[in-house]
This record gives structure tokens, C-alpha cells and sequence, in this order.
């Protein structure tokens, strides 16, 4: 499934700091629906706007 944002998070960068950056406002895991999870990336629908976001983490890029 391809996503309108792909976003690598990390301790510094966490998902929702990068959620709130890119919708302006207070993100909350309420405000989407996971519509794909694999051993790379989880994809999320934003119920409000139907934007997908997918994201990864150093470690589920290194995992087997």
C-alpha cells in the first residue's frame, strides 16, 4: 500500500511530535485507523482528512 507521508521515527523524533508537526494540530492515536502493519511499516489512515501516514524505526528496518 502506498502512503502520502512516510516518517522514520526515532527517540528524538517520535511518531506523534511528527504527526502534530504535519497536521498543526494535537495528534492522537484516536485520530487514525491502522490499515496495514508488516515487519517494515505500519500504515495509518487519518480518519479526518483520509491522509495516509506509514512509518518505520531503525529497528524494524534492520529486523530479518
Amino acid at each position: 500500500m502506498k502512503a502520502d507521508i512516510v516518517l522514520f521515527i526515532s527517540s528524538e523524533h517520535t511518531l506523534m511530535q511528527q504527526l502534530q508537526k504535519l497536521f498543526g494540530k494535537d495528534c492522537f492515536m484516536c485520530d487514525f485507523v491502522t490499515i496495514d502493519k508488516n515487519e517494515k511499516y505500519v500504515t495509518l489512515r487519518h480518519i479526518d482528512t483520509g491522509r495516509l501516514v506509514a512509518y518505520t524505526s531503525e529497528d524494524r528496518l534492520q529486523a530479518k
